[in-house]
């Protein structure tokens, strides 16, 4: 198939260095469109081998081989459509199966626990495959991700999962969870975030004002905007999303 004028456009667009710079999350929610398409785009060209290899991997320098090329352009994507608005995690289903075979293929899977907690989420919010996504949960958790968004996407993935087991009607499971989530976000789990609301989009889905989770956790911990730690210091939000330490004074 013959690359059009229209591919040379969006083939051009993924050879710029800045158009993988910038962390998915952070990207702004007007370019996310433009991005995934180009993304996908590049996928699919890159696969009927429109583009060669040493073109793939001038485009995304972090890959060494092909493999690594098409794994981390489909992360990328994938994490591109998990931060849209609303979330497209559910139409990651098939590009995260295709990372975890191939990782699996490569033997470098193991240790891997946040692609498997990508995945769990996916399957949870497409349905029809509750079974699988409790799977790769439990894998997922047990092998301790360590990732991107650090504990954020603990939280993320550990809210979906109570609302699988609950779906598929395993209360006591997703009690659990939610227990665990109460007491991780009660005790000012560490997360880069500048107030106690900013936690609520990690824990409740696309359109919920409210959910078990959250009322789990209590309403009035979110209505206290600044965080606190054991060692009595005082987290209070300033401009640019920081978080400015203040000394509490003993009580006598």
């Amino acid at each position: 198939m013959p690359v059009n004028r229209s591919d040379k456009v969006i083939t051009t667009s993924v050879f710029d260095p800045l158009f993988w710079a910038t962390n998915p999350r952070d990207v702004w929610p007007e370019f996310r469109p433009n991005k995934i398409a180009h993304i996908k785009r590049f996928i699919m060209l890159y696969e009927m081998g429109e583009i060669s290899s040493r073109k793939g991997a001038e485009a995304l320098r972090p890959a060494h081989e092909p493999g690594d090329i098409m794994d981390f352009a489909r992360w990328y994507l994938v994490r591109l459509q998990r931060f849209s608005v609303p979330s497209q995690v559910a139409d990651t289903v098939r590009d995260l199966e295709w990372i975890v075979a191939h990782q699996k293929k490569l033997g470098k899977l193991k240790g891997d626990g946040l692609l498997l907690l990508y995945l769990g989420v996916a399957l949870t919010k497409r349905g029809g495959r509750d079974a699988e996504a409790i799977s790769y949960f439990k894998k997922g958790f047990r092998q301790n991700a360590r990732n991107w968004e650090g504990p954020r996407d603990t939280l993320w993935a550990r809210a979906f999962y109570s609302r699988v087991l609950c779906r598929q009607g395993l209360e006591q499971e997703a009690v659990e969870q939610r227990e665990w989530l109460r007491k991780k976000v009660r005790q000012n789990m560490p997360t880069g975030l500048s107030g106690r609301r900013e936690l609520l989009p990690f824990l409740l889905d696309d359109g919920e004002e409210t959910n078990s989770i959250v009322e789990h956790i209590g309403w009035d911990y979110f209505r206290t905007p600044e965080f606190t730690d054991n060692s009595g210091s005082l987290f209070v939000p300033v401009p640019g999303g920081l978080l400015m330490t203040v000394v509490k004074k003993p009580t006598m």
